[in-house]
């Protein structure tokens, strides 16, 4: 997937997907096992960390590969998400085996006693919900460590800037996102136009590269012919 080179919009950032390896690699060298799974699992499903600070155990359905959004976390207080716009994410293969490996250690980390109304985020030191300062410590690490100025609402971005160059509907991904159709435009405007552009000049290519197309019958031609 190639971004567009614009990077910042409405306060908005994200990064291209090369750059999005490196940061994730650095995670899963240099951070704890909590904060690797964090970021990763962030970059897959464009969550808020609030919502992500949310997640309990029972929130995860491993047999349908799917992911109850019900509420969210701000600082300690447990409540309603955005909005109060639940939704239900399906995942990929990729995020359930990161939640399995990563519930395998939760397992451990409680002495084998896991219930079903646990955070799936602990703190590795405490066993207690990872907190939101935590998180963002680890992007500031991050930082220093490969140069790139990361958040985790910078990967949600990039989840969802992703998503709309590869030409998913807008409506899908705002209701994977817990956006709205508008908010989406707002945010991506240009991201949206870049994605216009490509298809129309995809389908400019596809007549020139048709052996069978007159080559002297070009789109400018079209507007001759009313």
């Amino acid at each position: 997937v190639t971004l567009p080179k614009k990077r910042e919009t409405d306060g908005d950032k994200f990064i291209d997907v090369d750059e999005l390896k490196i940061v994730l690699n650095d995670f899963k060298e240099n951070e704890n096992i909590t904060n690797y799974t964090i970021a990763k699992f962030i970059a897959y499903t464009g969550i808020r960390i609030g919502e992500l600070r949310a997640l309990k155990w029972k929130n995860v359905d491993f047999d349908k590969s799917k992911i109850q959004i019900y509420a969210q976390m701000t600082k300690h207080k447990y409540g309603p998400t955005k909005g109060n716009n639940k939704r239900i994410l399906p995942v990929d293969c990729e995020v359930m085996n990161l939640l399995m490996d990563y519930r395998m250690w939760c397992v451990k980390r409680k002495s084998g006693i896991l219930n079903q109304d646990d955070f799936i985020f602990i703190s590795p030191q405490k066993g207690t919900v990872v907190g939101a300062n935590t998180v963002m410590y680890a992007f500031e690490r991050s930082e220093k460590r490969t140069g790139l100025s990361v958040t985790a609402h910078t990967l949600r971005h990039t989840h969802s800037t992703v998503l709309i160059m590869q030409n998913r509907s807008l409506k899908a991904i705002s209701k994977r996102l817990g956006n709205s159709e508008e908010v989406l435009k707002s945010h991506y405007g240009h991201v949206i136009d870049s994605v216009d552009i490509d298809t129309m000049n995809a389908f400019s290519d596809a007549l020139q590269d048709n052996p069978g197309a007159d080559a002297g019958a070009d789109l400018k031609n079209i507007t001759e012919y009313h």
